[in-house]
């Protein structure tokens, strides 16, 4: 036989290659009953007053469909808006969310100018909103816990920090 390449694999390569399918969840690769995530349509839903409640609804039982995003404008039903968007987004929706009477909580940067930094303090003011920045993730529980003990004058009175 000799050193004859054949176009057969040897028992390790098809060892090695089947047990990468092996291990891929059966809802990846599609099939009956599974639609894999390449043939999803992913959808932001927005309004949800009674229609748009209905409709997303029905849509999150379609599994051809994946509800990424959820927003509603509605004043009686939310009481405040994460602002999670890319950075030069940040103080525009932070503003027209404080007009409406909503309270803010923002990722950094809050802005890119220290102009729109005094335009959303003084709307903060005005509209009567509180008005936050997420530093170092504000509702983990070690974060909890350290606000509690500087509130309890567990190292005395804190004057400034930085």
């Amino acid at each position: 036989m000799g050193n004859r390449k054949t176009n057969l694999l040897t028992r390790r390569e098809f060892v090695t290659t089947a047990s990468a399918f092996m291990i891929v969840p059966r809802h990846v690769l599609g099939g009956p009953g599974y639609v894999p995530p390449s043939d999803q349509i992913t959808l932001a839903a927005i309004g949800m007053g009674h229609q748009g409640f209905e409709v997303t609804m029905n849509l999150l039982v379609r599994p051809d469909v994946q509800v990424i995003a959820v927003c509603d404008c509605n004043k009686s039903s939310l009481d405040a808006v994460y602002v999670a968007t890319p950075d030069h987004w940040h103080a525009g929706i932070s503003l027209t969310a404080m007009r409406k009477h909503k309270h803010v909580l923002c990722q950094k940067p809050m802005t890119r100018t220290i102009g729109d930094a005094r335009r959303m303090a003084a709307t903060a003011r005005e509209m009567k909103v509180a008005t936050s920045l997420t530093v170092n993730n504000p509702s983990a529980e070690p974060t909890r816990i350290i606000s509690e003990w500087l509130a309890d004058g567990a190292i005395g009175t804190v004057h400034e920090v930085h």
